[in-house]
């Protein structure tokens, strides 16, 4: 059993509610922006449905949410996760510079013949 059914189970009235309002949310913004196919996006879209949900049910804390209330949340949850994967761009960025600084900071080291060769000179 997919792990899809097996959530949707032990789901709420009201929870399956928001999943499906989260789902057609998606769905909407998916069929505007996205370049992926549509059979892609729809088997991939109720997984996604669901996550969002159960985050939006971890902010809500269980409250009864109406469209406009998902939406707000649904925004919010994007907002942060862009800004989480725009920090990691960042930090993996300012580590690739260090290690290039680094590099070129490092002396090569001279081999025993080149070295003798400097010292005579």
């Amino acid at each position: 059993m997919p792990m899809t059914q097996n959530y949707r189970m032990c789901l709420t009235e009201a929870r399956k509610r928001n999943v499906y309002i989260v789902a057609r949310l998606l769905n909407d913004s998916a069929s505007k922006t996205s370049k992926l196919p549509a059979t892609k996006l729809s088997a991939k879209l109720p997984l996604v449905a669901y996550k969002m949900e159960h985050r939006i049910n971890e902010v809500a804390r269980g409250r009864t949410l109406d469209e406009k209330t998902i939406k707000v949340l649904l925004l919010h949850l994007i907002q942060q996760a862009h800004r989480r994967r725009r920090q990691q761009h960042q930090l993996q960025q300012q580590f690739a510079q260090q290690q290039q600084q680094q590099q070129q900071q490092v002396p090569q080291p001279q081999s025993a013949s080149t070295a003798a060769v400097a010292a005579a000179v």
